[in-house]
């Protein structure tokens, strides 16, 4: 299923937290934060489940300390950073089926409607991806509404997926929170 190297245990807060994965993200989150590794999530989500080798993912949520919380149709914003590898020969519509693909294992369901259609992006430090927002119902079958975000690296072996969303309410409401989020993602793609 899924893996993390975060260097973080378990679960921790901080005022202004910095979570970095040995996958080669970085994020600064404003504000006071929960962060959860990859180990803490599927633990919480899915006792029986396991990590697959290659695949890392963190999370992190503003209001809540349960990891069972990460990507779930609730009043504050919460998230995860996952990266993997792409299958050789893969193509653009090739990322985004593996990024629907794992934020729908996430969810354990499908995208109920795409909001905002897939958009290309630059990072701050010149690396382009493409996001878009969607709305998708959790795995408790409660509607929310998501910002993505993906990141391939030059030689597309790799793709790493931002995922921040709560409840709709909570989006329209803390978009601004969200969208900061996302601007200061980071991936040192030549990991």
């Amino acid at each position: 299923m899924l893996a993390s190297v975060v260097l973080l245990s378990g679960c921790g807060t901080s005022p202004s937290a910095t979570y970095t994965g040995g996958d080669g993200s970085y994020l600064r989150l404003p504000g006071k934060w929960n962060l959860f590794d990859g180990n803490s999530i599927i633990q919480a989500t899915d006792p029986e489940g396991s990590v697959s080798e290659g695949v890392y993912i963190s999370g992190f949520s503003l209001g809540s300390k349960d990891a069972a919380t990460i990507l779930t149709s609730s009043s504050q914003p919460n998230g995860l950073i996952l990266s993997t590898d792409i299958p050789e020969g893969a193509t653009a519509e090739n990322d985004r089926a593996i990024l629907i693909s794992n934020i729908n294992e996430m969810l354990e369901t499908g995208v109920a409607s795409v909001i905002d259609d897939y958009k290309s992006f630059v990072t701050s430090d010149g690396v382009t991806g493409e996001r878009s927002v969607i709305d998708v119902v959790d795995a408790n079958g409660k509607p929310m509404r998501l910002l993505q975000q993906m990141i391939t690296n030059k030689e597309r072996t790799r793709i790493w997926v931002l995922a921040v969303g709560c409840n709709k309410e909570c989006f329209v409401k803390e978009t601004e929170i969200i969208e900061q989020i996302a601007k200061i993602w980071k991936v040192d793609v030549k990991r």
